[in-house]
């Protein structure tokens, strides 16, 4: 018996239709395998810090730095290019910086006196005169034991120590009586004051000092200008030396209209 071809179907078509045939038993009896991928390894990004003095905002950024910011790009191991995100600027650190006091401006209160610009003769002298009063009462410092009144020197130099005392008083009221101060010579005047003498080795004069002044300070004044014009006195007696540096000679000056200066212990 003849096989005949069915009607309609050409060889083209019975082609295809073995090829997919073979195409689907080809892929039932093939076990699926999936292709194994190797990741690529991806280079670390690199990362680019801006820093400045001042901080960084974009606020106060450049614009051209700005948008050269964005720009960075960094490269991987494979040379595929990988957009780097764009990194903020830093948060603001809340500091707190300690605040400078404002300089303290003068007192109303403290105001500084203005000093004359032209002082009297007279008003120089007062201030001589109450410098050199200071220094005389400092200098004569009972706790200096070398420095010493007549009535505080041993037995042995007491005797010497007077002697000396009465030569000195001699020349005082002698220089004293010569330039006696017109403010003692009105008449009924009298004045009496006290004063402590300091006497160096060589006979001038140490210290000078009003221990209790007369009331008038004309006439203290007076009185200390009589002892500065004796200068220089005779030199101290050497046996003295051994004992002390400077002699203090205490005196009571007493000023009269009728019998001048005189001056005693």
């Amino acid at each position: 018996m003849q096989l005949t071809r069915p009607r309609g179907i050409t060889n083209n078509k019975l082609l295809l239709a073995l090829m997919l045939s073979f195409l689907v038993h080809l892929a039932v009896l093939t076990p699926l395998k999936l292709p194994v991928v190797t990741p690529t390894k991806v280079a670390p990004p690199i990362t680019i810090t801006l820093t400045q003095s001042k901080e960084l905002t974009p606020a106060n950024l450049p614009a051209q730095t700005t948008a050269a910011v964005k720009k960075v790009i960094t490269t991987t191991a494979d040379s595929t290019p990988i957009k780097q995100p764009l990194r903020t600027a830093p948060k603001k650190n809340n500091v707190r910086h300690p605040k400078i006091p404002a300089p303290k401006t003068a007192s109303k209160h403290h105001t500084l006196k203005k000093q004359p610009k032209n002082l009297s003769v007279n008003t120089l002298v007062q201030q001589i005169s109450d410098m050199g009063r200071t220094l005389s009462n400092q200098a004569i410092n009972p706790k200096n034991s070398r420095i010493k009144f007549s009535n505080s020197l041993s037995q042995a130099h007491r005797h010497k120590a007077t002697y000396y005392i009465k030569q000195w008083q001699a020349k005082v009221e002698r220089i004293g009586n010569l330039n006696y101060p017109a403010i003692a010579q009105s008449p009924g005047f009298r004045g009496t004051l006290l004063i402590d003498a300091g006497i160096n080795p060589d006979g001038s004069l140490y210290s000078i000092r009003v221990r209790q002044s007369s009331g008038n300070k004309t006439l203290d004044e007076a009185a200390i200008n009589i002892v500065r014009m004796g200068v220089p006195y005779s030199p101290l007696p050497k046996e003295l030396l051994d004992e002390i540096d400077v002699l203090v000679i205490s005196r009571v000056w007493q000023f009269s209209d009728e019998t001048g200066i005189s001056t005693s212990q």
